[in-house]
């Protein structure tokens, strides 16, 4: 009832924040397709103020979260979105994801992965990804279970034998810490 509290006044007040903690609330309380609504009005927002990636992060969390669900009418809207803030590269529905291994890991899995593999603890991925240190926490436990792995050393080995690891931007934090 309290992400449903947050998500109205987020809506009424074109408060991020407030649907930021809204989306999180509804995922705590196992919610996702509430949560990827929260998502995308928190969306709505950013890209309002002039935030075009974080918006399409957000909408790209929502829509991995629809995914999830195969919630096919949330899917689509979350994918006509993306298309007009100009991401051309939207994932499909996919029947059958596999249950484990990399290619099951999802989109926000991933980005919370190449967080992690450029050397940043969970606080540091979570503020840079716009999510809380739990749902980081959360992605990190699911991919670490899929991939039957126990350690960071496990996972950068993981990425590199799947994934062309992206530059760090100048200025980034970054840390050697496990966090």
């Amino acid at each position: 009832m309290r992400g449903g509290a947050e998500h109205a006044e987020g809506v009424l007040r074109d408060d991020a924040t407030a649907l930021h903690r809204a989306a999180e609330l509804h995922r705590l309380a196992g919610r996702p397709l509430a949560a990827g609504n929260a998502l995308e009005d928190a969306a709505r927002v950013d890209h309002g103020m002039g935030d075009r990636s974080r918006a399409v992060q957000l909408l790209e969390s929502a829509l991995d979260l629809y995914l999830d669900c195969g919630a096919t009418r949330d899917t689509a809207r979350a994918q006509k979105k993306l298309r007009r803030l100009g991401v051309h590269h939207v994932r499909r529905l996919v029947a059958g994801r596999p249950k484990s291994g990399w290619e099951s890991l999802t989109g926000a899995e991933l980005r919370v992965v190449r967080a992690i593999v450029d050397g940043r603890t969970n606080r540091e991925a979570a503020s840079v990804l716009f999510l809380s240190p739990h749902t980081v926490d959360s992605h990190l436990r699911r991919v670490f279970s899929k991939l039957d792995i126990n350690s960071r050393v496990e996972l950068t080995r993981h990425f590199f034998a799947h994934e062309t690891p992206s530059p760090v931007p100048a200025g980034a934090p970054r840390s050697g810490s496990t966090g």
